[in-house]
């Protein structure tokens, strides 16, 4: 029985309106090499394997654009009205995000929602979503039957698939996708708990 559900915050909770053109060009002169804005946080990994202080400037200029990102953020209308639906009919509520720790922990204050998830996973815990999701699995000791992941990207949904949990994808600008549940907000969401 489903009792757990996990969100991914930008794109399903929130918009960060994340400059990522800006962050890209930024990454690119750091590192000398063309970036695409797929997994650029892989992409960053792998072009400072060898160099963990060219590493860390990269994380600094990630987690800077994020938190410039704050000022122009926005929730999405329905989205605590939503949690607090959920919450009341006694779901557990965890975070994933491949936004940094302070990003975060800025975003969720500022909208008041810390309180909703626990535990709250950053791409400081893994920077890959289907280790996320597992880290959520182990902190609560739950099996994968009792979680939805709740997303908004295909990464969430191959994450998930990779390791047997169901995954729900909010896409504002409908777009089905065959064998998977497809919703265009996340009052949607209501009707499949």
């Amino acid at each position: 029985m489903m009792n757990t559900l996990i969100f991914d915050l930008d794109g399903t909770l929130v918009n960060l309106n994340l400059k990522i053109d800006k962050l890209i060009a930024e990454l690119q002169d750091l590192l000398g090499a063309k970036l695409e804005s797929g997994p650029l946080l892989e992409s960053v990994i792998s072009y400072t394997k060898e160099n963990q202080k060219l590493r860390k400037k990269a994380w600094t200029i990630i987690d800077r654009v994020e938190k410039e990102s704050i000022t122009n953020l926005q929730i999405f209308p329905e989205t605590i009205s939503v949690l607090n639906e959920i919450r009341g009919k006694n779901y557990r509520l965890a975070l994933v995000t491949l936004q940094g720790q302070k990003t975060t922990a800025l975003v969720l204050r500022k909208l008041s929602m810390t309180h909703f998830f626990n535990p709250i996973i950053t791409r400081e815990n893994s920077h890959l979503r289907s280790q996320q999701l597992e880290l959520v699995l182990n902190s609560l000791k739950i099996p994968k039957d009792e979680v939805l992941f709740v997303g908004d990207r295909l990464n969430d949904l191959q994450e998930s698939r990779k390791i047997g949990i169901n995954c729900i994808l909010i896409r504002r600008k409908f777009d089905p996708l065959d064998g998977t549940i497809v919703i265009q907000s996340l009052s949607d969401l209501l009707q499949y708990i």
